[in-house]
């Protein structure tokens, strides 16, 4: 009941705005924008996604290393496979299946594989929250007309926050495993829940290995990067003049679009909140809705014909999380 309630949820939410969206443009203009578009940048821009898409995988590969090796192919098989789930579903199911297919018959890992999932989107928060206000130094009186001060503040906060619990991090293990004894104690009739806990704090507290946290942080600023470098090279070839610091305000907005329950694949939201940033810096609602929806295509398309060998690689695997997940 829950999964069709949120099904509706996003439909409506879906359907609203790009309702919306299509009473305030010119339809045969966005056409037109879209079929004159500079078609090389646009395969530029694919080629820099998808080396985004590898950058991600990479990261995720390097904090697994430490505590539970797989390989760079299977990882990245998982990655693309979690992140078509998430587009797929209303809430971001993917992030939950990511840990249970990687860990497949070690279903001990699953825990700490999920701990790691947790630190990607903390260090993904924290990165975007720095490009954001990277962004706003081109653009800092509109931004502040738009959003006021908490335009600002609230990205400062979330930075702040994830240094301190990196600091945290660095000795919480350390006071986990002060702790074992005691732990074992309170939890000696259920040992899986004592293991299940450590497993997951071990996979948390991967930043306490500085060397893979600093080499994870950069590769999750240089797959960002890559990824706003793909949306400016889209922009160029719609003729839209904007430098790459606004770029960063939009790759923000276009990844607020996917996170608000929709239809699926983001549809509805992304155009909404991705088209609305390029309006507010400037553009015309037909240029910003043309943009928009080649940005969504520039994401989805490579997704979706990578999904097709990975899920065939892996699809025994995908049963067991259907099963797991109820799907």
């Amino acid at each position: 009941m829950k999964k069709i309630l949120l099904l509706l949820l996003g439909f409506i939410i879906s359907w609203s705005l790009i309702s919306g969206i299509f009473s305030q443009v010119d339809v045969a203009l966005v056409i037109n924008a879209i079929t004159n578009a500079n078609f090389f940048l646009i395969f530029l821009a694919l080629i820099l996604y998808l080396a985004a898409l590898i950058t991600r995988s990479e990261r995720w590969h390097l904090l697994l290393k430490k505590e539970f090796a797989q390989t760079r192919q299977r990882v990245f098989r998982v990655v693309v496979i979690g992140y078509v789930m998430n587009w797929l579903f209303p809430i971001k199911i993917g992030e939950v299946a990511r840990p249970v297919l990687l860990a497949g018959h070690k279903k001990e890992m699953v825990p700490l594989a999920a701990g790691t999932v947790i630190v990607e989107r903390v260090m993904d928060g924290a990165v975007l929250s720095i490009l954001f206000l990277l962004g706003t130094t081109s653009s800092l009186d509109i931004i502040y007309e738009e959003f006021g001060s908490k335009g600002l503040w609230i990205p400062l906060a979330i930075i702040i926050i994830v240094v301190i619990l990196f600091l945290a991090s660095v000795y919480l293990r350390r006071y986990m495993e002060s702790q074992d004894s005691r732990l074992s104690r309170v939890t000696f009739f259920v040992p899986k829940v004592k293991n299940n806990l450590d497993s997951f704090f071990r996979g948390l507290t991967i930043w306490k290995h500085q060397t893979f946290f600093l080499g994870s942080a950069v590769l999750t600023f240089l797959s960002w990067f890559l990824e706003a470098m793909s949306y400016w090279l889209v922009g160029l070839s719609l003729g839209i003049d904007m430098n790459i610091l606004q770029f960063f305000l939009v790759l923000w907005a276009a990844t607020f679009g996917f996170i608000i329950p929709n239809a699926g694949a983001g549809l509805g939201t992304f155009e909404f909140f991705t088209g609305g940033m390029l309006v507010i810096l400037g553009l015309d609602n037909s240029t910003a809705t043309a943009c928009a929806l080649l940005l969504h295509g520039l994401i989805l398309f490579p997704l979706i014909i990578l999904a097709i060998p990975s899920v065939i690689y892996e699809r025994d695997k995908i049963d067991k999380v259907k099963s797991l997940l109820s799907i």
